[in-house]
């Protein structure tokens, strides 16, 4: 069987093809790839999400060659500021934890990755409920459902009317 042409091109027809450099080839080559070899989902502080504290955070991690988590950077991107702490420490609790891969690091040599863990109150999900979506390894995003406070009290009295 036999394909017909893909691509044809009439006399005088200007045609433009996208390639990459042999220098811009190489240095996708030697780009290295970072991957997660063990993690454990991290959970919305509950305090948080009480609080109605969300934001990002922004870690940087210096990473042995043996890949555990030597170091920890983290910094807010936007503007979480009051409940920046509560935050940060449960994602560096949690992100010490994971171990990390690289292809294409020099061996035996520590290396850097950042990891950006967003935090996200919605109000659309059920209460008191958290969700955890993974885009590893450059990105983890925790949500929370609205946080019901049982204050212990009794349960309200409900009407105890009869229709005849």
């Amino acid at each position: 069987m036999k394909a017909g042409p893909v691509l044809r091109v009439k006399s005088g027809d200007t045609v433009e093809i996208q390639t990459l450099l042999p220098t811009e080839l190489a240095q996708e080559e030697k780009r290295p790839i970072i991957y997660v070899r063990h993690w454990e989902p991290p959970y919305y502080p509950p305090l948080a999400g009480i609080t109605r504290v969300h934001g990002i955070i922004l870690m940087t991690l210096r990473i042995g060659a043996d890949g555990k988590v030597l170091a920890i950077k983290s910094e807010s991107s936007d503007a979480v500021k009051s409940g920046f702490t509560m935050l940060k420490n449960e994602a560096e609790r949690v992100m010490k934890t994971w171990t990390f891969g690289c292809v294409g690091c020099p061996v035996d040599t520590p290396f850097e990755h950042t990891i950006e863990f967003n935090c996200l109150l919605d109000d659309n999900s059920p209460t008191s409920t958290c969700q955890v979506v993974m885009d590893l390894p450059d990105e983890a995003t925790m949500s929370t459902g609205p946080i019901l406070i049982d204050h212990g009290g009794p349960p309200p009295k409900t009407s105890k009317k009869r229709s005849h």
